[in-house]
């Protein structure tokens, strides 16, 4: 029971002290329950992949863990991160950071309730070193990479796909070093408790003063967006000017599609920026009867511009935060 306690809490504590820092609450306990689960299903997937590596490939087992095991199980956590980020599911640092520590320590749980049970009787320095030092690498190195990828993509305002796998890099190479005993266990995991807190806390500093700019700035530009469709100016500002630009593409029907979608959204992205802005201030987040019908409205209208046409309006809601966090974000507001 010890040996549980102990290989469990310091990951699963880290992280509901992450969850504490988030004054925005922008990542609930139910997505973080998902991502733990997501992040066994890494780490059975990694057991079953690594197996049947070592035999095809004929590697000790040392070295294979130092070169070959880190790349496997990297790639397998951050695939979950590449998902949610090209889903638009991570709005800010912040969050990135909960999502990719909650897949890592997923697959850190799973991990040591393996080895719990197949390593027999140890010293219970082993389980100290696998809770403060495996466990927290595993949700660090993987929150490392989200972070990395988010901020690309907040950035560059796209992902570079052949970015995705290079900057996969640094996880491999952290998870590496520490498999390879390059510096002992016992430094790693001090360097690891000392650097991590710190990290974060920069990362979180920068992620509220970012979420703080977004909502003044995109709100007042929104606003001003949104009065231009509605009296009929739109033409007159630089959005209705590109819009012109694929009179040629598409037909008359569609580009009234793209303009009403253009418009929900808009509305859709103010009234999730007003439920954080009420929160910030300390109130609780009212029901907002006309939310299901635009998420609806705004679901029909995305499967009838289709693919291609939200490719084309990206220029114009580039720096929203995507779809499906706006509808987390206020789906969650009907409930409460």
């Amino acid at each position: 029971m010890i040996k549980l306690i102990i290989s469990f809490s310091p990951s699963l504590l880290f992280l509901f002290c992450l969850q504490m820092l988030d004054s925005y609450k922008l990542v609930k306990i139910k997505t973080v329950a998902l991502l733990l689960f997501l992040g066994s299903i890494a780490a059975m997937a990694a057991y079953f992949i690594n197996i049947n590596l070592i035999g095809i490939l004929d590697i000790d087992v040392h070295q294979y863990s130092k070169f070959v095991a880190p790349v496997v199980e990297e790639i397998l956590k951050a695939s979950f991160i590449i998902y949610f980020v090209l889903k638009k599911r991570i709005a800010f640092l912040v969050d990135s950071a909960i999502f990719g520590f909650s897949v890592g320590v997923g697959f850190a749980i799973l991990e040591n309730i393996y080895y719990m049970n197949n390593m027999g009787e140890v010293h219970l320095l082993i389980w100290i070193l696998r809770g403060f030092g495996t466990a927290i690498m595993h949700g660090c190195t993987t929150a490392i990479y989200s972070m990395i990828i988010k901020y690309s993509l907040e950035r560059f305002h796209k992902i570079n796909l052949i970015m995705i796998p290079l900057l996969l890099s640094v996880p491999v190479i952290i998870h590496g070093s520490f498999n390879s005993f390059i510096i002992s266990p016992i430094a790693f995991t001090m360097i690891q408790l000392t650097l991590t807190p710190l990290l974060f806390y920069i990362v979180f500093v920068s992620s509220e003063q970012q979420l703080k700019s977004w909502l003044e700035l995109s709100l007042e530009s929104n606003h001003e967006l949104l009065a231009a469709i509605n009296e009929g100016m739109l033409l007159e500002t630089k959005v209705g000017v590109y819009l012109q630009t694929l009179k040629n593409k598409y037909s008359p029907l569609v580009l009234v599609d793209l303009l009403c979608y253009i418009r929900i959204y808009i509305e859709l992205s103010m009234l999730a920026k007003g439920l954080l802005i009420m929160r910030e201030v300390g109130i609780n987040n009212t029901i907002i009867e006309e939310i299901k019908f635009k998420l609806d409205e705004i679901k029909y209208l995305g499967k009838t511009i289709g693919f291609t046409g939200k490719m084309a309006i990206q220029p114009i809601i580039y720096n929203e935060k995507g779809i499906d966090w706006i509808n987390d974000l206020l789906g969650k507001s009907r409930a409460t």
